[in-house]
């Protein structure tokens, strides 16, 4: 295929996984290993544009957890030359706190400079919870995100979340965890 930089490239997916500030990041282009890249010049089939995919749902896990793996091989970005990038603590699903999910992206985007070559700019993708990170990252981090693809997003988003991480919170206590499963209806309906 052919990026908008006018490379030419076959099409061999390029993965690569780690972790980085604890989440487990991952990191999909086109790449050739015929023709690598020259003096820190971009990967050709990358065109130095980075898709980044914010994982929906919301609540707070405490465990390290992959990525979404089906999400970041979307064909039509890489096609187009887009590097797609994921971590598990932009999973909303996963991690709620938003500033340590603005500094995972801040460290993998730094990887991706020092390992792969200069972004050109950095577009948000996500649903729900995806949405809502993108949303309190590009107001509160200027210049991590350079446009933003909100999908299922909230008018009022920071209201609803901290109910949402409420409630995560007591389900995971109290009518998840044994002392909780043995809590009467009333005592459920009341907490």
């Amino acid at each position: 295929f052919t990026n908008d930089r006018g490379d030419t490239v076959k099409s061999i997916v390029r993965v690569e996984r780690g972790a980085i500030n604890r989440g487990i990041y991952e990191i999909v282009s086109f790449f050739d290993p015929s023709a690598p890249a020259q003096d820190g010049a971009a990967l050709r089939g990358w065109n130095g544009k980075l898709l980044w995919m914010f994982g929906a749902s919301a609540a707070a896990s405490r465990f390290q957890t992959p990525t979404n793996t089906n999400v970041v091989f979307d064909d039509t970005a890489l096609r187009q030359g887009y590097m797609v990038a994921a971590s598990s603590l932009n999973n909303n699903g996963t991690n709620a706190n938003h500033t340590l999910a603005a500094e995972t992206l801040m460290m993998v985007k730094e990887h991706i400079v020092e390992q792969y070559g200069p972004i050109r700019y950095t577009i948000g993708n996500g649903c729900s919870g995806g949405s809502i990170q993108q949303h309190t990252i590009a107001a509160s981090y200027p210049g991590l995100l350079d446009g933003l693809q909100p999908n299922c997003s909230y008018q009022d988003q920071l209201n609803i979340e901290m109910e949402i991480k409420d409630c995560g919170l007591l389900a995971g206590n109290y009518f998840e965890s044994p002392l909780g499963s043995m809590l009467s209806p009333e005592k459920r309906s009341a907490i």
